[in-house]
């Protein structure tokens, strides 16, 4: 049963609808917000461009400007918390991630988890 609902969920249909129309997040700006876990403060409404997607997760560069600046957090990779949702899923609705560092520098482990969102004001960027 769990795995109909996989594929009949929100997240899977956006999926679907997104990959169908050629839609990618790839070069788009998503924000990320509701964040808990120890950098939770630092990436609370932070700003992100997605680089890439790898696998079922997508690596983002965090952006600077009036927003705080995390120390030695720059590069994150975003993974979908829930089966049957993935980051093309964003086409459509946000999405619930872990949020693992991916700088150069960084310790293995997650971060934090937070949902993310397109900037639906921010031009695409491509």
């Amino acid at each position: 049963m769990d795995g109909i609902l996989r594929w009949f969920s929100a997240g899977a249909i956006a999926d679907v609808i997104a990959r169908a129309s050629a839609w990618s997040p790839v070069g788009r700006r998503i924000m990320l917000t509701g964040a808990e876990g120890p950098e939770a403060v630092s990436l609370e409404g932070r700003s992100a461009r997605v680089t890439e997607i790898l696998g079922g997760a997508m690596i983002a560069e965090l952006l600077s400007g009036n927003e705080r600046r995390a120390e030695g957090l720059s590069r994150v990779k975003l993974t979908p918390r829930h089966t049957g949702w993935t980051p093309f899923s964003l086409m459509l609705t946000g999405i619930a991630v872990v949020v693992q560092d991916q700088s150069p520098d960084a310790e293995s482990g997650s971060v934090a988890i937070a949902m993310a969102r397109l900037e639906r004001d921010a031009s695409v960027e491509r």
